[in-house]
């Protein structure tokens, strides 16, 4: 993909900015800011036309609002086709998510996610 290294500049000049505008903004700690690739796609082509899925991987990184700078979970091999160390699931980063809004994660009305849509 030719576009990658532009692409990756302009989004990290953005996120750049986003930080800094909340850090001036006295709203840092109390701001999650989450980005996320799209869960479970294979950065790689595979075949000719599409990428691929991949049931367990996926990126995620998680800043401000209280997470502690730094802090690395789970490890994919370096073309992110398979779990090297630590797996995390899904459902616990959306619990870490919930718990830094200040939401319980096990007293929600719905329930959790593997119960609806198990």
């Amino acid at each position: 993909m030719k576009e990658k290294p532009r692409l990756a500049k302009a989004v990290g000049q953005l996120t750049a900015g986003l930080i800094k505008d909340l850090k001036a903004r006295s709203m840092l700690n109390e701001t999650l800011i989450a980005w996320a690739t799209e869960l479970r796609r294979t950065p790689t082509l595979e075949g000719n036309h599409d990428r691929g899925h991949r049931r367990d991987c996926f990126s995620v990184w998680l800043a401000a609002g209280g997470i502690k700078d730094g802090t690395v979970h789970g490890k994919t091999d370096h073309i992110a086709r398979s779990i090297a160390r630590d797996k995390v699931d899904v459902h616990d980063l959306h619990s870490t998510i919930l718990h830094q809004m200040r939401i319980d994660p096990t007293n929600l009305p719905i329930g959790m996610p593997d119960e609806i849509f198990a």
